[in-house]
């Protein structure tokens, strides 16, 4: 490490999907969520399986680090991808959110609050229709900086968060 490097934390809490486009046989999912960043896509953390629901309850929180040069970090995406998980084979993805670091960064206080994103079937080749939506907030913090993980939106910002109530 020079003194060029940079280390940043980001910190992902991804509370609940809803609305999700069923994979099994049953019309429900078995899901588990997976947060990685494309600067290390092998560096990945995933929630539990949450069994024959479209509408998981994920509570999951995620710490991605980084450590290297700014200019790839910020350039990088934050990628949170919701699957269908089928046991030994390979799961099945219902649909990933994609985000640009820099966007995240630009937000005020490096953060973007707890709210609602559609997620899409990016391997799809039908347009990008919404395959669900899920609830979650993004920061980012510097590694000495302390960083608290938002659990719900303060009142006053309720309704300028809010995008999507389903």
């Amino acid at each position: 490490r020079d003194g060029r490097d940079c280390k940043f934390n980001v910190i992902i809490n991804v509370v609940e999907a809803r609305g999700l486009l069923g994979k099994g046989s049953t019309g429900l999912n078995e899901c588990r969520a997976k947060v990685f960043g494309l600067w290390d896509p092998d560096g990945y953390e995933q929630s539990c399986v949450h069994s024959k629901t479209s509408t998981p309850f994920f509570g999951f929180v995620a710490k991605l680090t980084y450590e290297g040069q700014p200019r790839a970090f910020f350039q990088s995406t934050l990628v949170i991808q919701i699957l269908h998980y089928r046991g030994l084979m390979p799961p099945k993805p219902i649909g990933q959110l994609q985000v640009g670091i820099v966007d995240i960064f630009h937000s005020r206080d490096h953060k973007v609050p707890m709210q609602w994103f559609a997620i899409a079937d990016v391997y799809s080749e039908e347009p990008a229709v919404p395959t669900g939506y899920i609830r979650c907030s993004l920061i980012i913090n510097s590694q000495d900086e302390p960083g608290a993980v938002q659990l719900d939106v303060p009142e006053e910002e309720r309704a300028r968060c809010e995008l999507l109530e389903i």
